[in-house]
């Protein structure tokens, strides 16, 4: 992905990138993600290996953290696991701070994390492997405003690729493929809608203990 350097440079300006390892008096610190590409993984263990990413956080998303060790976050929520240091950015959980790192949270979000989300949308739509995976393991890390735009970049991809994205769900914890499809529930719309129906179809064509089609179907019973 190509990096928006001015969305980065000014991520540097406006926080004061911390060194992994010290924290304040509290023994607390906010994390943002100020990763360039738009996103960061998430990993099972502090280094980079194949197959041990748990979950993915746009840039912009703001984590607390107590456990620095040897250049990496150990966090607990929306993933237990771990993010490199150079991928964030670290400020004081003073409560002075709070509406300040915020602002400038949402800023890096909508500059670098959301464009992020709706490239990867276009590239699964595509048949992007990577990129599919990488949505994919968004989900239950998005919130708030990001919801809807990751709403909408699932839903392109359930409309161009549905037997991918259904390939690529059955392979996600059970937590990252409910979310995922809460957020394409909302992003098809209405129950009449085109696109509903064009996926349901497909979805209705899945064996009978298909993972996806059985959490889909529980999902929207529930409505």
């Amino acid at each position: 992905m190509r990096k928006p350097l001015i969305a980065l440079a000014f991520a540097l300006t406006i926080f004061s990138v911390g060194k992994p390892g010290k924290t304040d008096s509290n023994n607390c610190q906010n994390l943002t993600v100020i990763a360039p590409d738009g996103y960061v993984n998430i990993r099972s263990e502090p280094m980079v290996k194949e197959g041990n990413i748990v979950g993915v956080l746009p840039s912009g998303s703001q984590i607390q953290t107590q456990t620095p060790s040897r250049g990496w976050y150990e966090i607990k929520s929306p993933f237990v696991g771990w993010l490199a240091g150079s991928q964030v950015a670290t400020v004081s959980c003073h409560l002075s701070e709070t509406k300040r790192v915020r602002d400038r949270a949402r800023d890096i979000l909508i500059e670098v994390g959301h464009p992020a989300i709706q490239e990867f949308g276009q590239k699964a739509a595509q048949g992007d492997t990577n990129a599919a995976e990488t949505l994919a393991k968004m989900a239950p890390g998005v919130d708030g405003a990001t919801a809807e735009v990751y709403s909408s970049a699932i839903a392109l991809w359930a409309k161009s690729q549905p037997c991918f994205l259904i390939q690529v769900l059955d392979k996600q914890d059970i937590t990252t493929r409910y979310r995922a499809l809460y957020a394409l529930d909302f992003g098809l719309g209405s129950s009449d809608s085109p696109a509903r129906q064009r996926f349901e179809s497909v979805i209705n064509k899945q064996s009978a203990n298909n993972l996806t089609a059985l959490a889909w179907k529980d999902i929207t019973l529930s409505n």
